[in-house]
């Protein structure tokens, strides 16, 4: 079987238990209950992004002799920079601190689902990570439907963080005996100092991103309330969650077959990434089209009358939702490629449009809705600024 159909079914079995439950587990918590578990996760989702210094991104166009000392040195910095920088996001967001214990074991729970992916990715150990996607939604909703009575106010955060960390820890199992024969952690005179300079670059680049990724969350919570916020969080898990994970999917086939052409022929690249834009653009309109119907689906009748709201922000996030099932599995690209400078800039400008436009719509009086549909449309062009990068310089650029 090949590895794509694998880990399609993976996700499959996943994401269809993620789906299964969640009726029941939006009559077991309230939408403000949801509203402060999606911001912890967010919290989390900024932090698991940066804690690893993003070295993780290196593996693929690493030495076999740079894997192993970049996988160790990215797993001691995940677990530094969860437990420093998690206290201080409950500070600035007002968690308790039980949620902000959540926040870090999230921000663990995603650096290492990362790093593992990567290095699975690099090995070629795509098995693991088939069933990692299953571990992850199966995991993540049985735990969440046990704490639904006995522990509302952290029942959502527990599975969330259980599932990431069981994922991780699947794929890291399964590329265990891959790592292990590679030669010993060894660099090159100078190297150090290149991976040092190009970390910086992708730490602040992945904190752009994963702020944006988690914008839309802390823009409701900030602007509209956390009952709001629990709307949009219902939203994004029908729509939002199952094209990431879609895209997941996809990405360690999508890395595998780029890294590997972008080590033999930088310019061959190109036209694994064509390839790759031809297969999904369907995939992606399809998905745009159907999700703008959402609004005409009686979502209230199937979640409970407290979530009336969930089909009009499913509608407004479609076209950022197409787009990232186009885009989404291309966007390593810049890094194999060795252009970390282009990555962080482009990042930062979108991180700014994000605020920017998000400011102006409520400036003017426009609501959580309208707000949504913005930030979606800026997504959207920033996903194709990103590919026409891609294909258009595919040229090499020096860490």
């Amino acid at each position: 079987m090949r590895p794509s159909a694998m880990i399609a079914i993976g996700l499959v079995v996943g994401q269809g238990a993620v789906y299964l439950a969640t009726p029941l587990l939006s009559r077991i918590y309230s939408p403000e209950q949801i509203g402060t578990a999606a911001a912890v996760l967010a919290a989390g989702g900024v932090i698991g992004a940066v804690g690893t210094a993003r070295l993780e991104l290196l593996l693929s166009s690493a030495e076999d002799e740079e894997v192993r000392w970049l996988t160790r040195r990215a797993s001691m910095l995940m677990i530094v920079m969860a437990t420093a920088l998690s206290p201080v996001a409950g500070l600035i967001l007002g968690f308790s601190m039980l949620d902000t214990v959540f926040t870090a074991l999230t921000a663990i729970g995603i650096s290492s689902v990362g790093l593992s992916l990567q290095i699975a990715s690099r090995l070629r150990e795509l098995r693991g990570i088939a069933a990692a996607k299953a571990v992850q939604g199966v995991g993540q909703t049985a735990v969440q439907i046990a704490l639904g009575v006995p522990a509302p106010s952290v029942g959502m955060q527990t599975g969330a963080a259980f599932g990431l960390l069981a994922a991780g820890g699947v794929q890291a199992l399964s590329a265990r005996r891959g790592l292990r024969a590679l030669p010993a952690a060894k660099l090159k005179p100078g190297r150090g100092r290149q991976i040092v300079r190009s970390a910086l670059m992708l730490t602040a680049a992945a904190a752009g991103n994963a702020t944006v990724v988690a914008a839309l969350p802390m823009l409701t919570q900030g602007f509209f309330g956390a009952e709001t916020t629990g709307q949009l969080a219902v939203a994004q898990r029908l729509a939002l969650a199952p094209a990431g994970l879609a895209v997941a999917a996809v990405l360690p086939v999508v890395i595998a077959q780029f890294g590997a052409a972008a080590r033999a022929d930088l310019g061959a690249s190109r036209a694994v990434v064509i390839r790759w834009l031809r297969r999904l653009l369907p995939l992606g309109l399809v998905a745009t089209a159907a999700l703008l119907a959402a609004p005409l689906v009686p979502l209230s009748a199937l979640l409970g009358p407290e979530w009336d709201g969930v089909g009009l922000y499913v509608a407004a996030m479609a076209p950022q939702i197409g787009a990232q099932l186009v885009a989404g599995p291309l966007s390593q690209c810049l890094v194999i490629q060795r252009r970390e400078r282009t990555q962080l800039v482009w990042d930062m400008v979108r991180l700014a449009a994000v605020f920017g436009v998000a400011a102006l719509v409520v400036l003017v009086g426009g609501d959580a809705v309208a707000m949504v549909s913005a930030v979606s449309i800026v997504l959207v062009l920033g996903y194709a600024v990103h590919v026409w990068l891609v294909i258009g310089t595919p040229r090499s650029h020096s860490v």
